[in-house]
């Protein structure tokens, strides 16, 4: 969920001095703009991804937390890892 993304954009960001919102929406927008991960909604069938380009699914998904005063709790978007994003990570790994 994007909840565990704005935990540790936040984290970093008191520890860079950078404000929480930027750190955020860089690393939203790295995620997304390289399919390493895709956003959507929690649907009763499962993830349903959003069908926006990545920059317009990164505003949405700021706009809402800001609606949230940036707590959503699980309340607003989610985050699933894409078939590049998991090759990348067995990249990372060595495997």
């Amino acid at each position: 969920m994007v909840d565990s993304v704005v935990a540790y954009a936040w984290e970093h960001a008191e520890a860079s001095g950078t404000a929480p919102e930027d750190v955020t929406k860089q690393f939203l927008t790295t995620l997304l703009g390289e399919d390493l991960m895709e956003i959507g909604d929690l649907a009763e069938e499962g993830f349903r991804p959003w069908d926006l380009p990545p920059l317009e699914a990164v505003d949405r998904c700021l706009a809402d937390l800001e609606s949230y005063d940036w707590e959503p709790r699980g309340a607003l978007s989610w985050l699933s890892i894409t078939e590049k994003g998991r090759r990348h990570l067995r990249e990372l790994a060595g495997n």
